[in-house]
């Protein structure tokens, strides 16, 4: 399998990444932080010892699941080993950059054997940790030649993926898997999906939940610090967020309906919150008669029904203030996470597109969320949710709460598991 995949498929799928970077600036970013061996780095201990790693892989977003296993291993006094990342897409670098915990992360190597032997001969990593899904072959292929214990942890694995449903997938990918060390997979249905590539794989797989209700927890906990208009918040709050054009057609005609029954106010973070986007936004909230405010130089929530987030990396700390949450994408192709909102207690909605997202299953199975297909069934949410009373309204909070923490633990095992390997 190496040999098909380092002679035939991976040469056309490097060209092909290379004609897109012609078209997609994300894409073109990528192949520029690869110039030049970017991913070799010195770094130097401040003892002055040899420098010992533990190693995280992730693709992007994959970063929020790793957090909470980094974040109890730096606190471990047991724990000498550096923290190492490596990253495919260029998104998570600013996230990577406001990780403390972090000791040094650079972009992955080409998925060459050649580059790959130069990145282990040069770190050479204690044990390797992928988180969620991205097993690149030679990333895997070469840390098992290597001897680099790894685990792949809250890896989900659905039923109608390629790797599946196809008996090449199915073929291909037990040679990768079979060389990890560890699989932790986050449900019974995706450990038996595991096991319908590979027998062998039952030895080395277990189910132990999601890392990431862990750091939805922990994120809510941190209580950072909060602009000083939002100690003004108060009444009824909804959040809209990651929203995209396609959640906006739908949310927008809903909130200034619902406007007309009730007073709230609503904090709309789009997913893209570009100056094009904003405006765009802008513009179609005054058609339907609605005022809005910016984030960034508001005052005083009260003087319009709607905030526009036009800064990233805060709508986590503001779904907080929300009883009721949608979250975007689900009108789109794929939801994003619905974990921030569940963590703090708000109920969370959603557009027919959620089926990716087993926690948005499990909260709409457990009557702790609802998917919607309409604008009108927003409008009707949106007033439902405001009529209730403030008893039913805390009952209802304190079982969303319950449901996240009853499976928050699972980064301790993986954190176990890595400890154990690194010494």
């Amino acid at each position: 399998m190496d040999f098909f995949y380092n002679f035939f498929i991976y040469p056309i799928l490097h060209f092909c990444f290379f004609v897109l970077s012609f078209f997609n600036s994300k894409i073109r970013t990528g192949f520029k932080l690869r110039k030049n061996k970017s991913w070799i780095r010195p770094f130097q201990d401040k003892t002055g010892s040899p420098i010992s790693w533990v190693w995280f892989h992730v693709a992007s977003g994959e970063l929020e699941y790793a957090k909470p296993v980094i974040r109890l291993l730096k606190n471990n006094p047991l724990f000498k080993p550096k923290i190492l990342v490596t990253y495919f897409s260029p998104s998570v670098v600013s996230s990577l950059e406001k990780t403390a915990e972090v000791d040094l992360f650079v972009p992955m190597p080409w998925d060459t054997p050649r580059h790959w032997q130069e990145f282990l001969n040069h770190y050479r990593p204690r044990v390797l940790a992928i988180s969620r899904t991205d097993t690149w072959p030679n990333l895997v292929w070469q840390s098992y030649r290597f001897k680099i214990p790894s685990i792949l942890f809250s890896a989900t694995l659905p039923k109608s993926s390629g790797r599946v449903s196809s008996f090449w997938g199915r073929l291909f990918y037990a040679s990768i898997f079979e060389k990890l060390s560890a699989i932790s997979c986050v449900s019974e249905n995706d450990k038996e999906n595991f096991l319908r590539l590979s027998d062998e794989l039952e030895k080395i797989i277990s189910v132990d939940g999601d890392t990431r209700f862990d750091q939805a927890i922990a994120r809510v906990d941190e209580r950072r610090p909060h602009p000083l208009w939002t100690e003004k918040l108060s009444g009824n709050i909804f959040v809209v967020g990651s929203s995209w054009p396609e959640d906006e057609r739908e949310i927008l005609p809903a909130l200034a309906g619902a406007l007309k029954s009730f007073k709230f106010t609503s904090l709309v973070a789009p997913h893209e919150p570009t100056e094009h986007h904003l405006k765009s936004l802008e513009g179609a909230f005054k058609a339907l008669g609605v005022k809005t405010q910016r984030y960034s130089i508001l005052t005083d929530p009260s003087l319009a029904p709607v905030v526009l987030i036009d800064k990233v990396g805060v709508l986590a700390d503001l779904y907080r203030f929300g009883s009721l949450a949608f979250v975007g994408g689900s009108f789109k192709k794929s939801i994003h996470s619905v974990m921030e909102p569940a963590a703090s207690g708000a109920f969370t909605f959603f557009g027919p597109f959620h089926h990716n997202n087993r926690e948005a299953l499990a909260l709409r199975g457990a009557g702790l969320a609802r998917e919607v297909a309409s604008s009108a069934e927003i409008q009707n949410l949106i007033v439902e949710n405001f009529c209730m009373s403030s008893e039913e309204s805390a009952k209802r909070r304190e079982k969303i709460l319950k449901f996240v923490h009853a499976n928050k633990g699972v980064s301790e095992k993986i954190a176990m598991w890595i400890l154990k390997e690194s010494k």
